[in-house]
């Protein structure tokens, strides 16, 4: 199916896409199920796109087609599970949001809707919007491996400033390099939406993020 879907996204064919990702469960479909085709075709459309075989305007109108197909497929907005607790997203530095928005709509999904902190953010804004809005839980999204050493500074001033904040790193670079979530001293990896999400519900019902 990701190949199908990979090369509808290329074609920019939004029906021939949500058709893929429906197949015969159009009244019964699977969201965990299309948020990993999602993720993992758009995995390898950056990578081609690194290699010189897809265009950016390619990359840009893949990411609008599968976020708004994300929007509408997502189950009905349950009711907020947060019990309390705050939840923020941000990407640190990089102008691309793909990815937050994605992992934004399927917390929505699940009932624990996240603070947009907002795209492009320095370090230091990033830990100002945090304590400004009293994060429990903050997840960060990269895009370069540059920008995700980046981190490392941050999560040492956080802890500093607000040492509660639970910290969740995810991107390309994350997932290339399994460990460097604790080079840069995260508390957690977030590898796609929905283990991002299992893992908030994990830390909510745990009180580990009250």
């Amino acid at each position: 199916m990701c190949d199908q879907f990979v090369e509808a996204l290329l074609r920019v064919d939004e029906q021939a896409a949500l058709q893929i990702l429906l197949g015969d469960h159009r009244e019964d479909y699977s969201f965990e199920e299309i948020v990993a085709t999602i993720t993992s075709s758009l995995e390898l459309i950056g990578k081609g796109f690194e290699e010189g075989t897809v265009a950016l305007s390619q990359v840009y109108m893949s990411g609008r087609i599968c976020e708004k197909l994300a929007e509408e497929l997502k189950p009905q907005q349950q009711k907020n599970m947060l019990n309390g607790s705050a939840i923020a997203i941000a990407t640190l530095i990089d102008q691309h949001a793909l990815g937050k928005r994605i992992i934004t709509s399927v917390l929505r999904a699940a009932g624990y809707p996240p603070i947009d902190l907002g795209h492009g953010l320095s370090a230091d804004e990033i830990i100002s919007k945090t304590i400004e809005h009293r994060i429990n839980i903050l997840l960060i999204s990269t895009l370069m491996y540059s920008t995700a050493i980046e981190v490392k500074y941050l999560t040492e001033r956080l802890r500093e400033l607000s040492p509660d904040t639970i910290i969740i790193v995810g991107g390309a670079p994350f997932r290339l390099d399994t460990t460097l979530w604790q080079e840069v001293g995260a508390d957690y990896d977030g590898r796609n939406g929905m283990d991002i999400s299992s893992l908030i519900k994990r830390l909510i019902e745990g009180g580990c993020a009250a």
